[in-house]
């Protein structure tokens, strides 16, 4: 009974340490991180990449509204956001298709309901759903599609593609 009661007060002990080590780092930031708060729970990245991104922002000095756009334009969240997308609408459209349930997801980007969607006319439209056999096919034609878009119209020193890339690393890891 003794061994047990030790084992238990050392793994206490040990559990104590690791949680501290865990938190620690987030423990720097004495205020609340403005664009981390903007983000929906769900798109939310875990703690440590949380400290690497914050840390990444304040070493570029990047204000926090411009930090917000280039994490949530990153491929990795936008991805997350498909996948919500795509449960929601199977959730909302049990009946439907797996065809007419991408094309839902496939609205969701396009220009007038999404601020930084799509523009395409109806025909590249009908066109790309044809190609569109998944949601695995879908992100990939989005990440082609962002990958084509120019995101850092005054970036001269390739300051915005380098902290975007950095950016895609972290949350990637």
């Amino acid at each position: 009974m003794n061994l047990l009661i030790k084992t238990y007060r050392f793994l206490k002990i040990v559990v104590g340490i690791l949680f501290a080590r865990m938190i620690a780092p987030l423990e720097r930031f004495t205020h609340p991180i403005f664009w981390l708060d903007q983000i929906p729970q769900n798109l939310k990245p875990d703690d440590r990449k949380v400290v690497k991104l914050e840390n990444l922002r304040r070493r570029y000095g990047l204000g926090n509204k411009e930090f917000l756009m280039m994490v949530l334009g990153s491929p990795v969240i936008t991805s997350k956001v498909q996948d919500n997308v795509y449960s929601m609408a199977k959730e909302q459209m049990p009946n439907a298709s797996e065809e007419e349930v991408l094309k839902t997801v496939f609205s969701s980007r396009l220009f007038p309901q999404h601020p930084y969607g799509l523009q395409l006319t109806e025909d590249e439209i009908q066109s790309a759903l044809q190609s569109i056999k998944s949601l695995n096919d879908l992100k990939q034609y989005f990440a082609e599609m962002d990958e084509k878009e120019v995101r850092f119209l005054r970036d001269p020193f390739g300051i915005g593609r380098k902290v975007a890339n950095e950016i895609e690393r972290i949350l990637k890891a």
